[in-house]
């Protein structure tokens, strides 16, 4: 390396002593040299140079350390010498004439003459003073000479330690390049043999270039191309010593500089930013890369350099590579507030991350990312996460949603509201806080919170709603109340829950039927006391009587009514009497006489009055018209003297709508029995049986125009079929009695098995699919169905039932649906045993068992045990409350309670298919004498009563046969959504042909209305168990046969309906179905018995799916869809003209909060070019939109923005003119400048247009360009 000071030696080519002088001036060159004048060394004669190792390399470095001290030490002693001698000149000896031996012969001569010769005393006197200052000379004469040798002696001493440092530095130099010679060819692992020195001429003005200042160019190359450098003094030759491969990189770079001429390049505006941001860091490493320097213009958008012309490509195509890669991403307007940052810092540092220039269009919502390839990507992650993290997004969080809420009663979220609005809304702002102060709004109508907040925000509002929801739960205490205990609670203008809530402590709330106590646990003990107190002394009952029971309560001024309240503490409130005054001799109807009162109270009052209804038993006969005649006689006589004979009240009623009369008979039991049979001996009437039957079942019995009556009367001739519909009375008579009770049998045996069907629409009750959504109530629809052997449907979006099965089943169940929106709900369990009655009681037949009790504290209903013969053992439970689901939670309570007093009694059937449910129910009949009763404890387990262990296991037992011979004759199949259509065949000709072939029955479940892609259920019945496989085997082959000729191909959702278009591409003997869909995907079937068919059609739908994308893109307002479809949708055509296949279609938001979109459609090279083609359409009408209202609309003086509207900051003119562009955020631009650059950008989009116009590409925005290598500095071979 050149050392300091001008000096231009190298070690390998000069090593003797030379005075350090300056290099002398070189003449001018014309011009620089287009190749390098490389003079390698001739070979030298010496022998091959040793391999040089690490050890060898160490042996001289220990040497040069050894050199250094002896250097270090010589320098000492010199300086010492010096810093002596110079001490000894500073006091010098005056030099005196003479020397001493001729001082001595003078003196010896002066001594002669003074003794030989004659003198006077003054002579001699003169004589002896000559003589001492000879004395006196000699001796400065001796020190003088001594000094003079004593400086001569120093003199020569620093003399030889100089001559010896020089000598040894000199070596060191030596032995410093052999060692520098050596390290460099340890780095290329090479030996001395391989370097040869090459020079490189270089032009006078640019060799300071090379050098730079104090040699800090040349280290420099001496460092990064691993060569040793020297430059001659008086030349203008560099020579460089390496290998020949590291002599020509080296050789290249000095190259660039002495050919180096100045270049000015114009640049995109965008890749000028990119190069100037994070401190031209980006500027730096190009500067790096191509070895220039570089100088900025931004004012002309330029860039000046010098460079060698192989240089300049290389940065030219480095700028071009930066201006090809670019993306576009639109931005939510929530999310560019936040994707700047507070002073920028967000979006700086995602530029100092990745190195990408991000700027923001506030015209058209969206971010530009500038950059590398892989930068680019970098920052359109960071971006997307941005978006993904901050995007607030409007989220409606319904009070049934899991994830916010947890699993929790939904129906509580009114009373929620009421605990987070208390004490001045302070829990409902702590929850915003929690949520990180996310923007909340409570909508109560709705049950649900209006959400607007970013993902961040939300996922903390999930943990914060489900902390308040649990300390809700911890601080509520429920209850469900009919409207008139809601009255009471409430009070006259709210003065009892004001009495209740000071009294307590606690807020008492009321929803609906649905009392909330929200306090502390004491408070809340408190408050449910008070209102237990207010519910227990108001439970209500209905007990159905007989209204000739109303005149027998009300006589005597009310004197029987009184005793019974009086006697049981229960009110009785009987049915308004009809308008009009005094009611009609007509019927008596059954009435229901409501009962208030405690549990206790309301047993007394219900056994007084059935017990009073049972004195008072009404029965009805028709009877034809000459018989009324025979039944009063002459003036009444036969009648009054039946009356007199039995004790039962007889009385004739009329119903002229209906052209018949009945006798009414009133009394007791006997009285009516003995009534009964006068009057058949009276009317020589040998048999009679009246079935009383609902309306609906007679209308069944009458059948269309009468003909299923006439079909039984036909059947039975020998007696006679009456009905009356009004009254749903069938009358038998006969002669026989056993003709009677066949007839009878044959009737109830029509109602029983005849299927009809029967539609119940919804009304005022509701919605049904709502009303049959809590587990309970369906469990029990399930269990009415199976013993009436009927099937309910829910359809037409919950707004109606279809009924299929008996006329006897259908009865039952439009009861149920009745009572479903009814605030008065009835159950009973018939009971097993008389000691199962018992057990339920409390210390006396009109009280009830704690636990029982306890049961009507929870469920807020009133159970009664009483009387019913249809019972096995003559009672049974009734339950009665003011919700269905109340009621049978209540039931199913009780059972349980019977389960745990009788556990031997109780047992449960499982395993039971869903169509062996009413087969083993309608075996009931069978089981009579087991005393056996059978409830449905799940979908597929029936729950066995008996009053015995015995009994019990018999009833299971039997239970169990029925079932395996059911499963024989029943066998029930998973039938997937996309191969019902062909198992059912066109017009049900497939499923037809399977049932006539196998000669078995096949039905098939109805189809979700929901989800009609969804699995259903084939139930294939017959009584042969061969004719059940041969039909499963028949139904296997179908679908097997069927899915061999299918292919299955999974197309993107979005392109669904372009796939399902290729069906009419297709053969006619090809089909299409939807096998499978999820969020993103479908998987679509193709059915075609030519193979040849199926292949193509597979093959075309995997090209549709390879070379075809959907791309939406949202509009940033309604108002420009007329302007981007054009007049007569010219720019709609101009783009599918250029994109042939490519499909648009623009849809305008037709809602409020709606957004507007573009949909395109073909293939993803012509979508990704339409897409850029669309978005710069948007920004175009964006932008002269906001000229034209800058022009056309005033500024007023004050106007309020809008509350929702997105703020945005004034555009202000700088002062003074500079030369900085803010980087990053949204650059504020004057008129000029927006101009300058709207046709900067249509000039590049024509350029572009032009250039592409062959592959019909728009522009090249907003796409990825090749690799680039920006960060790549050093030459190849080079790292």
């Amino acid at each position: 390396m050149s050392g300091k000071g001008g000096k231009g030696k190298t070690p390998a080519t000069k090593a003797a002593k030379q005075p350090a002088q300056a290099p002398p001036a070189a003449p001018a060159k014309a011009a620089p040299k287009p190749a390098p004048k490389a003079a390698p060394k001739p070979a030298s004669p010496k022998a091959k140079a040793p391999i040089v190792t690490p050890e060898l390399v160490a042996q001289k470095k220990a040497l040069l350390e050894s050199l250094s001290t002896s250097k270090v030490t010589m320098a000492r002693d010199a300086k010492a010498a010096d810093e002596e001698l110079a001490k000894l000149l500073k006091t010098p000896k005056a030099r005196v004439q003479g020397t001493v031996a001729q001082l001595e012969e003078e003196a010896k001569n002066l001594e002669f003459r003074r003794t030989t010769t004659s003198m006077s005393l003054n002579e001699e006197k003169r004589v002896l003073k000559d003589l001492e200052a000879i004395k006196v000379r000699k001796v400065q004469v001796t020190e003088y000479e001594e000094f003079q040798a004593t400086v001569q002696t120093l003199k020569d001493k620093k003399n030889e330690l100089y001559d010896t440092l020089r000598a040894t530095e000199t070596h060191e130099k030596l032995l410093q390049a052999e060692v520098r010679k050596m390290q460099l060819a340890l780095e290329l692992h090479t030996t001395l043999d391989a370097f040869e020195t090459i020079t490189i001429s270089v032009p006078k003005d640019k060799m300071g270039m090379v050098v730079g200042k104090n040699y800090t160019k040349l280290r420099q190359f001496e460092e990064t191309y691993h060569v040793l450098l020297d430059v001659e003094n008086g030349t203008q030759d560099v020579k460089a010593t390496s290998v020949p491969k590291q002599n020509a990189l080296v050789l290249a770079a000095i190259n660039n500089i002495a050919l180096a001429t100045t270049q000015s390049l114009a640049v995109h505006p965008d890749v000028l930013k990119l190069l100037m941001i994070q401190k031209g860091l980006h500027l730096k490493a190009l500067e790096a890369k191509c070895d220039v320097k570089i100088d900025v213009q931004r004012a002309e958008n330029t860039i000046s350099f010098q460079a060698s012309p192989e240089r300049t490509q290389l940065l030219e195509a480095t700028l071009k590579s930066l201006n090809t890669n670019k993306a576009t991403i639109d931005l939510p307007t929530d999310v560019i507030p936040k994707l700047i940052g507070k002073k920028g810092e967000v979006i700086s540092k995602i530029m100092e991350d990745t190195g990408a220039l991000l700027d923001i269009d506030r015209v058209t919502n969206c971010v530009h990312i500038v950059g590398p390839a892989e930068s680019v990507l970098a920052a359109q992650a960071s971006v997307d996460a941005i978006i993904h993290d901050q995007a607030a997004s409007a989220v409606k969080v319904n009070a049934s949603d899991v994830a916010f809420f947890g699993r929790w009663d939904a129906s509580q979220f009114p009373a929620f509201v009421e605990y987070l609005m208390g004490d001045k809304a302070a829990k409902l702002k702590a929850l915003r806080k929690e949520a990180l102060d996310i923007r909340l709004q409570v909508n109560k109508n709705k049950n649900r919170f209006d959400v607007d907040g970013n993902r961040h925000q939300i996922e903390a509002l999930k943990g914060a709603i489900q902390a308040a929801v649990a300390s809700f739960l911890e601080s509520v205490h429920t209850f469900d109340v009919d409207e008139r205990c809601l009255s009471l609670i409430i009070g006259k203008k709210g003065a009892k829950i004001k009495a209740i809530e000071a009294e307590s402590g606690a807020k008492v709330d009321i929803q609906g039927h649905t009392l909330y106590i929200l306090g502390e646990a004491d408070q809340i003990q408190k408050a449910t006391a008070l209102v237990d107190e207010i519910v227990a002394k108001n439970q209500r009952s209905v007990v159905y009587t007989s209204s000739h029971l109303t005149g027998l309560l009300l006589n005597n001024k009310r004197a029987k009514l009184n005793e019974i309240e009086k006697a049981s503490g229960c009110n009785v409130q009987l049915p308004p009497a009809p308008a009009g005054g005094k009611a009609p001799r007509t019927k008596a109807t059954t009435m229901a006489i409501t009962l208030t009162g405690t549990t206790s109270a309301i047993q007394l009052a219900s056994t007084a009055l059935e017990a009073l209804n049972d004195e008072n038993k009404v029965v009805y006969l028709p009877l034809d018209g000459d018989e009324v005649a025979t039944v009063i006689g002459k003036k009444g006589e036969t009648i009054m003297k039946l009356e007199k004979d039995t004790g039962c009240r007889l009385r004739v009623l009329d119903d002229v709508s209906e052209g018949s009369r009945e006798l009414e008979l009133m009394g007791t039991a006997d009285q009516v029995a003995a009534a009964t049979s006068a009057l058949d001996g009276l009317l020589r009437t040998s048999a009679r049986q009246l079935l009383n039957l609902d309306e609906f079942s007679v209308a069944c019995l009458i059948g269309k125009k009468g003909e299923r009556i006439k079909e039984v009367r036909a059947a039975h001739p020998k007696v006679t079929l009456d009905t009356f519909q009004k009254s749903q009375v069938v009358r038998i008579q006969g002669n026989d009695k056993a003709d009677v009770d066949a007839c009878a049998a044959a009737i109830l045996d029509l109602l029983q098995n005849t299927t009809v069907f029967e539609t119940i629409k919804a009304g005022g009750r509701g919605r049904f699919d709502a009303l049959l959504s809590d587990p309970t109530i369906a469990l029990h629809l399930a269990e009415l169905e199976a013993q009436g052997g009927v099937k309910a449907s829910v359809q037409e979006n919950g707004t109606q039932v279809k009924l299929r099965g008996s006329p006897l089943g259908i009865a039952k169940l439009k009861s149920f649906f009745d009572m479903l929106a009814d605030t008065h709900c009835i159950a009973s369990i018939p009971l097993a045993s008389k000691a199962h009655a018992t057990s339920l009681r409390g210390s006396t037949d009109d009280s009830l068992h704690e636990n029982v009790l306890q049961v009507v504290k929870q469920t807020k209903t009133v159970i009664r045990i009483k009387a019913d013969k249809s019972s096995p053992s003559g009672f049974a439970v009734s339950l009665e409350g003011a919700s269905l689901a109340k009621v049978l939670d209540a039931k199913l309570r009780v059972e349980s309670l019977l389960q745990f007093f009788f556990p031997s009694h109780v047992k449960v059937l499982s395993g039971v298919s869903a169509s062996a449910v009413p087969r083993l129910f309608q075996s009931l009949p069978l089981l009579g004498a087991y005393h056996a009763t059978l409830s449905l404890a799940s979908k597929d387990s029936i729950k066995i009563i008996t009053d015995s262990e015995a009994n019990t296991k018999t009833v299971h037992k039997k239970l169990e046969e029925i079932l395996k011979a059911h499963d024989k004759e029943y066998h029930e199949m998973t039938i997937p959504g996309h191969l019902v259509p062909q198992l059912v065949g066109k017009n049900g000709e497939s499923i037809k042909r399977l049932s006539s072939e196998s000669h078995a029955t096949l039905n098939l479940s109805p189809a979700d209305a929901d989800d009609p892609w969804a699995a259903r259920s084939l139930t294939i019945h017959s009584r042969d168990e061969a004719n059940v496989k041969a039909a499963v085997r028949l139904v296997q082959e179908l679908l097997h046969a069927y899915e061999a000729e299918c292919a299955s191909v999974v197309v993107p959702l979005t392109l669904l309906d372009a796939a399902m278009g290729l069906k009419r591409q297709s053969p006619s003997g090809v089909s299409f179905n939807v096998q499978e869909k999820t969020d993103l995907s479908a998987t679509i079937q193709i059915h075609a018995k030519n193979a040849t068919e199926r292949a193509s059609t597979v093959a075309k739908l995997q090209e549709l799916v390879a070379t075809t994308t959907v791309l939406q893109i949202v509009l940033p307002s309604t108002d420009i869809v007329g302007s981007l479809i054009g007049k007569g949708g010219a720019n709609i055509k101009t783009l599918q003209s250029m994109h042939s296949g490519l499909q648009v279609d623009i849809r305008r938001a037709e809602k409020d909060g709606a957004q507007s979109k573009v949909s395109l459609r073909g293939e993803k090279a012509a979508v990704a070019a339409a897409a850029v083609w669309v978005r710069e359409k948007i920004a175009a009408i964006v932008a002269m939109d906001a000229e034209k209202r800058a022009f056309t609309k005033p500024k007023p003086e004050k106007a309020a923005a809008p509350v929702d509207a997105p703020v945005e900051a004034p555009i202000e003119t700088p002062a003074k003119p500079t030369r900085h562009v803010p980087v990053g955020a949204p650059a504020a631009m004057d008129k000029n400048a927006r101009r300058r650059q709207r046709k900067r950008e249509e000039k590049e989009q024509a350029d572009a247009a032009a250039a592409k116009a062959a592959k019909g590409v728009l522009s090249p925005r907003a796409h990825y360009g090749p690799k680039s290598d920006f960060f790549n500095y050093l030459p190849p071979g080079s790292k």
